[in-house]
């Protein structure tokens, strides 16, 4: 072959791998154009492209201008690496799935094998790590002892009853102290009759075999017919009590009871010997629900003036707590002696350990002139019976008329009304009490009285009229003479 064909055939075959080329390269514009307007691509007419949707800068950054004559790798290439991806992705599937059972079962066997391990925690502060938690009060940490500690067990002591103490207080005097519960039948026009009832407490000072006495407030029986007593010895029933005899002006009443029970008598002591400021108890019922209750305190003055519902009294003052129900119980000393009788406290919202007794060595007398005479002496009394409608007193007799005919002056009769003595007004027994208390025995004190008399022409009327009387000694033994007939 001679030169000249050997350089036509060179030249032949240059041309023909550039129009195979040329070719090829058509072919992939066709075929990548026509991948990538399936993608959502334009291209304009000089080879560059624009999108049609969103696609994120990372997507087809690398083909923001190109031409045909810029590709660095051609339709096989491209074609290859396509086939390959597409080869690997049941691979990339499998081990996705292989790593994340071995990620399970590695945390499970983890976890199983530390179950008993305490967990570390980091000390955000200190920059130190911890077996143990914080202790929060959301999430408390109970704290574990590192090695087992051996506690020693020692036996409660049990608190004695030393005298001075309120445990010795409390054995030797507690059961000396009872419960009160108290009935009475009361009237009303609206709802007819019906058992109206009260509680409150009181002390056994003396027995005589199986006779028992019981001091306690009047105000706690005063008006009650039927009075129950129970003692702290077991006995539920409780024993029913008589009302010997009742003293307003000191607010003392005694009940008797008898039982062949064996009870327990205060020892009395002697209110002279008090100080401000020693240690008491005072043990009653408050409530009338709490029987036996023992409440501290110390005496807070020994003498106080009060005016309790019109009745002028001489108390101790004590902080000891009290509530309704504690009214006739004991207020005790340190050793146990009884010095003074429950009967009152301040009241009020803002009002706090402020409560009053009567002193013993006045109760006590009182007691016993009643246990031993049927009656208190000294008691100023107008000798005339009431009933009450109202506000409104109505007589209901009088023992000395005789002494109101000899002097000249009009008798009392039965239903007239007490409307004042010596000109305060009266509506109420408290207050025909509160003007006794300031008079003595063989004053004269001066009545007004309505009468409702017989008028032909109105009817009745009430008629006003006046007479002067004695202050008597309160007797229950002397008979009234409507009592005689």
């Amino acid at each position: 072959m001679s030169e000249f064909d050997t350089q036509n055939n060179l030249n032949n075959n240059e041309e023909n791998n550039n129009n195979e080329e040329k070719t090829e390269n058509k072919e992939f514009s066709r075929n990548e154009e026509k991948t990538e307007n399936k993608s959502g691509f334009e291209f304009s007419n000089n080879g560059e492209y624009r999108s049609n949707s969103y696609y994120s800068d990372r997507e087809h950054s690398y083909r923001t201008s190109y031409n045909s004559s810029s590709i660095e790798y051609g339709p096989e290439k491209k074609r290859d690496k396509s086939v390959h991806r597409k080869n690997l992705t049941p691979l990339y599937v499998l081990l996705s799935i292989t790593l994340i059972l071995a990620a399970l079962f590695g945390g499970y066997a983890l976890g199983h094998q530390n179950a008993n391990e305490a967990p570390v925690h980091k000390d955000p502060i200190n920059n130190t790590f911890a077996t143990t938690a914080p202790e929060s009060d959301l999430y408390p940490v109970v704290k574990a002892p590192e090695t087992t500690i051996s506690i020693p067990k020692y036996d409660s002591p049990v608190a004695a009853a030393v005298e001075g103490n309120y445990v010795y207080v409390n054995e030797k005097a507690a059961k000396s102290v009872v419960s009160i519960t108290t009935e009475a039948t009361v009237y009303s026009a609206f709802y007819g009759s019906y058992v109206e009832s009260g509680a409150g407490s009181g002390v056994i000072i003396a027995n005589t075999g199986n006779t028992y006495y019981i001091v306690t407030n009047n105000h706690v029986v005063d008006g009650y017919n039927a009075i129950t007593v129970f003692a702290m010895n077991g006995n539920e029933e409780g024993y029913e009590a008589e009302l010997l005899e009742r003293d307003w002006t000191n607010d003392i009443a005694v009940l008797r009871i008898e039982t062949e029970d064996e009870l327990a008598v205060a020892e009395i002591g002697d209110s002279s010997t008090v100080k401000a400021g020693q240690n008491i108890a005072a043990i009653g019922n408050p409530l009338g629900l709490f029987s036996g209750t023992i409440t501290p305190g110390i005496i807070s003055a020994v003498t106080r003036d009060i005016l309790i519902e019109g009745v002028a009294m001489t108390l101790i003052q004590h902080s000891a707590a009290v509530s309704p129900g504690n009214s006739g119980g004991g207020l005790f000393n340190m050793q146990g002696q009884l010095i003074g009788i429950v009967n009152a406290k301040s009241s009020g919202t803002s009002v706090e350990s402020i409560g009053f007794a009567i002193p013993i060595n006045t109760a006590y007398r009182v007691a016993l002139e009643i246990i031993n005479n049927g009656y208190a002496s000294g008691i100023p009394s107008l000798d005339i019976t009431f009933r009450t409608s109202g506000s409104y007193l109505y007589i209901q007799d009088y023992k000395h008329n005789d002494r109101l005919i000899a002097s000249g002056q009009t008798t009392i009769e039965k239903d007239d009304i007490l409307v004042s003595i010596d000109d305060q007004k009266i509506s109420s027994i408290n207050d025909i009490r509160t003007v006794l208390c300031s008079k003595e025995v063989g004053d004269k004190v001066k009545l007004t009285l309505y009468r409702m008399e017989a008028n032909s022409k109105f009817g009745y009327t009430y008629k006003t009229y006046t007479v002067e009387v004695d202050i008597n000694e309160y007797n229950p033994m002397t008979v009234y003479p409507s009592e005689a007939q």
